[in-house]
């Protein structure tokens, strides 16, 4: 894993004063989050808020927190688009997000130059998959979170969180990550399902959510209420007596495609580490420990997957994860 540097300059007073003014922004940035993190930018600080900064200590570390700190808009909607080339190691997790206003909950993130970094929703029921309401706190939700950090290939998944309980421990948390990665994943409304990806059911609202994944494939989501209504994903009803049995049940969410999925799943934990991670291609499955397929970064840089874009041939789009798919040959008898 290639080594990072944590980049430190600043004499404490100004740290407090810096931090001050900031939390002094932060209340006009309601619906925003803004997130200090380290290794994303040349000062190794990325941070959020509006407030003209200091320039007491670092004038050149002020000057870049204050070129993160103006505000971009994400957009709403998006469309698949090639991932950025090279891999995410020292990205920080720089966000800034919003929802629409018409009812529809679903978040937009972007980083501090304005591009999509991730979208999520949450199902809350009381509907079909979740038979009794929920709530964020509280739980009884199943939540959705499609993530491809710094635009690269490096770290598009979604994650799947089932919450049960209000108990973080109870939780359930499944990663999908998906090959080959042609694009990153968009999310965009709609009013129809077409063809036969949809599943019959009349949706409880005119607007649909359609995400696309890496793969180009598409998955189709009640605009309200966040149930699945067609598309490669399917899913089951969330069992809150069997999830209180079973401390190895997890999310009913599965991919039908054909593309070749590798899932990890773990109860109140990241699941990309100490667990077997499930490799399948149609019919075909490998198991393998999630340590050969991912690593931990420098404390608060979280996981990353070891294969990354290698390089890619025009003609062939599956040559930019030749590495994965040579690895996979050998260790599972079969590739992307």
């Amino acid at each position: 894993m290639k080594n990072f540097k944590l980049i430190t300059a600043v004499f404490l007073g100004c740290n407090l004063l810096l931090a001050f003014e900031l939390a002094q922004a932060a209340p006009t940035r309601a619906p925003f989050i803004r997130q200090f993190s380290v290794g994303a930018s040349p000062s190794g600080l990325s941070a959020g808020g509006d407030s003209a900064l200091s320039t007491c200590g670092d004038s050149a570390l002020a000057a870049e927190i204050a070129r993160l700190s103006v505000r971009v808009d994400p957009p709403l909607e998006s469309i698949p688009s090639p991932p950025e080339e090279g891999d995410n190691y020292g990205t920080g997790l720089y966000l800034a997000c919003r929802s629409p206003d018409d009812g529809q909950d679903y978040r937009v993130c972007a980083d501090e130059g304005g591009k999509v970094i991730s979208f999520s929703f949450t199902n809350l029921g009381p509907n079909a998959t979740i038979p009794v309401e929920g709530d964020i706190g509280e739980g009884r939700n199943r939540h959705f979170d499609f993530s491809f950090r710094g635009r690269k290939k490096q770290e598009i998944s979604f994650r799947v969180t089932d919450a049960p309980t209000d108990k973080i421990s109870d939780r359930r948390e499944s990663y999908f990550y998906l090959f080959p990665r042609l694009n990153l994943p968009a999310i965009r409304r709609v009013d129809k399902i077409p063809g036969a990806l949809g599943t019959g059911e009349r949706p409880t609202t005119k607007e649909l959510q359609e995400v696309t994944l890496t793969t180009g494939e598409k998955v189709y989501f009640d605009g309200i209420t966040h149930e699945i209504r067609g598309g490669v994903l399917k899913e089951g009803v969330m069992d809150f007596d069997r999830y209180g049995r079973d401390p190895d049940l997890f999310t009913s969410v599965d991919y039908t495609g054909p593309s070749l999925l590798i899932r990890v799943n773990r109860k109140a934990e990241d699941p990309r580490a100490g667990t077997k991670a499930v490799i399948t291609r149609g019919s075909e499955t490998c198991i393998l420990n999630s340590e050969e397929l991912w690593e931990h970064g420098q404390e608060g840089q979280g996981f990353f997957f070891k294969f990354t874009l290698d390089y890619a041939l025009p003609s062939n789009p599956h040559s930019a994860d030749i590495a994965l798919d040579s690895f996979l040959k050998k260790r599972c008898g079969f590739g992307i």
